[in-house]
C-alpha cells in the first residue's frame, strides 16, 4: 500500500501547487477571472439559465441578450452543464456574482493539471516530473490568460488532457 501513499502525496501536491498559482494570479491581479466576455457575456447567460431551472422551464431562448439568443443550441451557455448552476448557486450564496465564475475556472484549472499529472505518470514519468508537468500545463500563458477571458476555454482545458487520459486507459 506505499504506492497509494505515494499517489495520494504526489495529487496532494499537485492540487495545492495548482491552488497556490492560481492564488498567486488572483492575488497580483484580482478578479482576474472575472472581466471581459465572462463579465458581460457568460455571467448573464448562466444567470439566465439558473433562473430558468429554478423557475420548473428549460431555458431555450434568452430574449434578454440581442434580441433573442438561443440557448439550448449553443454549447457555451452550459444549459445541462451542472458546474455552471453550481457556480451561480455559489455566487447568490455569497451576493458576490464574480464568485462563481471564479469557481468555476480554479476548479477546471486545478482538475487540469491534476489529471496532466496522472496522465504523466500512466506514460512513465516519476512523481515530481509529473508534478512539474501538471504545474506546467496549468501554468501555460495561453490556458491561463483564454480562461481569464472565456470561462468555457477552462472546460476545454481540463477535459483534452482527460480525453487522452480516458483514451490511455482503455487502450492498455
Amino acid at each position: 500500500m506505499e504506492w497509494v501513499k505515494r499517489m495520494h502525496t504526489t495529487v496532494w501536491l499537485t492540487a495545492c501547487g495548482a491552488l497556490f498559482l492560481l492564488t498567486v494570479i488572483e492575488l497580483v491581479k484580482p478578479h482576474a477571472f472575472f472581466w471581459y466576455d465572462n463579465f458581460t457575456y457568460f455571467l448573464p447567460w448562466y444567470e439566465f439559465n439558473y433562473n430558468a431551472w429554478r423557475h420548473g422551464e428549460i431555458p431555450q431562448i434568452n430574449f434578454y441578450s440581442y434580441m433573442g439568443h438561443p440557448c439550448l443550441t449553443a454549447g457555451q451557455s452550459g444549459v445541462f452543464y451542472p458546474p455552471t448552476f453550481l457556480s451561480v448557486a455559489l455566487a447568490h450564496l455569497f451576493h458576490q456574482p464574480g464568485l462563481g465564475m471564479k469557481w468555476l475556472a480554479w476548479i477546471h484549472l486545478a482538475a487540469a493539471a491534476l489529471v496532466v499529472e496522472r496522465l504523466a505518470r500512466l506514460l512513465g514519468s516519476n512523481a515530481s516530473q509529473s508534478m512539474v508537468l501538471g504545474w506546467l500545463y496549468l501554468s501555460l500563458p495561453f490556458n491561463i490568460g483564454a480562461a481569464q477571458l472565456w470561462v468555457v476555454v477552462a472546460y476545454t482545458i481540463l477535459y483534452v488532457p482527460w480525453i487522452f487520459l480516458c483514451l490511455e486507459l482503455l487502450l492498455r
